[in-house]
């Protein structure tokens, strides 16, 4: 049986306070330099691994780690509106 419960007044807060500083970093003029440079990195990384000719499970989890890890990155700021945007579903279900 699962019971679901809404989330607390101050976990909704955190949760908006988070994606509106998640959106200030997507919004500053760097955030499409820094997007260029992990994207250029995944892309370098992605072309290294696929010509490699043979390759150790180690490489293999240790690449498809650091790809993810770049890419999270990216993904993490870009989620800041949708999370902005829940947390405000949220607050508007307690009231």
């Amino acid at each position: 049986m699962v019971f679901l419960t809404s989330p607390s007044p101050e976990k909704i807060h955190a949760l908006a306070n988070r994606a509106k500083h998640l959106i200030a970093i997507s919004e500053t003029p760097s955030y499409p330099v820094l997007k260029e440079i992990v994207e250029a990195k995944i892309a370098a990384e992605t072309r290294k691994f696929i010509s490699t000719p043979e390759v150790s499970a180690q490489h293999l989890d240790y690449t498809r780690g650091l790809l993810r890890g770049m890419q999270v990155v990216l993904d993490v700021i870009e989620r800041g509106p949708k999370e902005f945007e829940q947390a405000m579903r949220m607050a508007q279900m307690e009231e």
